[in-house]
């Protein structure tokens, strides 16, 4: 009755006629399926939201990406030509399957990055930064060797053992890398793991979540994708 409700004030022009609640991994949303008579769309909420302002900005950034050709999900706009509510928006739903290492999926996935890359980088507004957000550190010799001689090791500090000469030999390849061909700092998806990437026919259908976004260097999430 809630969801309905909702739906009823806030879009006029979408006539509600079931919701389904769907089961994910995110503890930090509830996502839940609005169907009409001939569309879905995806509801989600937000637990302990910690800035709307930037959440309404990323809806934005998204709502960008949809209207420049890129596979996202589209950012529905209430009445008053906001997106957000509270703690709730509402997007298209996307239909698709997760990544099932095949390589013209894998080559699909490559292009459509290359793709939101470009216009990530083009978005003309500033973005507020997640103050609640944990960032990533590079890892320097000095870590490393911490690691390595910590008694104590957890499953990421045996894999760093396992990996020693390879690890060193990146950190101290890094080092050698002119800043002239280092990148600027661009908007990047920043969480391109399987859960939010989705495939259908063999092809990219949709990207997903992008909560996370921030500066960063492009292939940051290259990197993360490929990894995950």
């Amino acid at each position: 009755k809630q969801i309905k409700k909702i739906i009823k004030t806030n879009f006029s022009n979408i006539q509600y006629f079931k919701s389904q609640r769907i089961k994910h991994d995110d503890i930090n949303s509830v996502v839940t399926l609005i169907h009409t008579k001939n569309q879905i769309f995806t509801l989600h909420e937000i637990l302990n939201i910690k800035s709307k302002n930037r959440i309404e900005s990323i809806c934005k950034i998204v709502n960008y990406c949809y209207k420049n050709k890129i596979k996202v999900p589209k950012p529905i706009q209430t009445d008053n030509k906001k997106f957000l509510i509270n703690n709730i928006y509402l997007t298209s739903f996307i239909e698709g399957k997760k990544f099932s290492n095949d390589i013209y999926e894998f080559n699909d996935l490559a292009k459509n990055i290359a793709l939101l890359h470009k216009k990530l980088r083009e978005y003309p507004e500033h973005v507020p930064k997640n103050i609640h957000q944990k960032y990533y550190a590079p890892l320097s010799l000095k870590n490393l060797e911490e690691i390595i001689s910590n008694t104590k090791k957890s499953k990421i500090d045996l894999l760093i053992k396992k990996n020693y000469l390879l690890i060193k030999q990146s950190i101290l390849l890094e080092k050698k890398i002119p800043k002239l061909f280092r990148k600027n700092k661009q908007l990047i998806h920043f969480d391109l793991q399987p859960k939010n990437i989705l495939f259908k026919n063999k092809k990219l259908s949709g990207i997903l979540d992008f909560n996370s976004v921030q500066y960063g260097d492009s292939f940051e999430d290259v990197l993360f994708a490929g990894f995950r």
